[in-house]
């Protein structure tokens, strides 16, 4: 059989881009013969049409889950339901505004095949403002102090986790979303 790789994407405002990320992927899996896709949209933003393009979407494609959030709660909480619906052999999550190059979704789901349970994608320039570089910069020191990061380790929103870490997240019960302290966590046990 074919690896299966789920892609889940937190929809927030995602009208206008949605299909065309939705597009991207299904054009990477269909010149990867030895590769199958199913993706998860989770509407995190249930005020506008982004949803009721995500149904269509499904309607027209078996592979792809939709789910809608009733309330904007954040696009940890989006990552974390997307979860239960999750079938693939490994998990890679991307944005819903294009940033993300969906021709890098089997190359990190290839790394974890090799054996790591969380594989981030490292970009050496980022499309985001110097303000959005700045408190990135600043949260991921925060996270190195707190412990929940590692230093040196690069994290980003486009990653990988294997099915053992997805099943490891099924069972993460916290009133705190912090998955990205939980898989390091995880990762750093296993």
């Amino acid at each position: 059989r074919n690896m299966i790789i789920s892609i889940a994407i937190p929809c927030y405002k995602s009208r206008k881009t949605i299909g065309s990320v939705v597009s991207e992927i299904r054009s990477v899996f269909q010149n990867s013969p030895n590769y199958d896709y199913q993706i998860i949209l989770v509407n995190d933003y249930p005020f506008d049409d982004t949803f009721e393009l995500i149904q269509q979407l499904c309607r027209e494609d078996s592979k792809i889950v939709g789910v809608n959030l009733s309330r904007n709660f954040g696009q940890t909480n989006a990552k974390m339901a997307a979860l239960p619906h999750v079938t693939g052999d490994v998990l890679v999550y991307m944005d819903d505004d294009g940033q993300h190059p969906a021709d890098g979704i089997i190359p990190l789901a290839k790394k974890v095949m090799e054996g790591y349970d969380v594989v981030y994608a490292y970009f050496r320039e980022k499309k985001h403002s110097v303000f959005k570089r700045f408190t990135s910069f600043l949260n991921a020191k925060m996270q190195e102090l707190n412990g929940s990061k590692q230093k040196g380790i690069h994290i980003t929103s486009f990653f990988a986790i294997s099915r053992l870490m997805v099943d490891a997240c099924l069972n993460y019960h916290s009133p705190f979303p912090a998955m990205a302290g939980y898989i390091n966590t995880l990762a750093g046990k296993t």
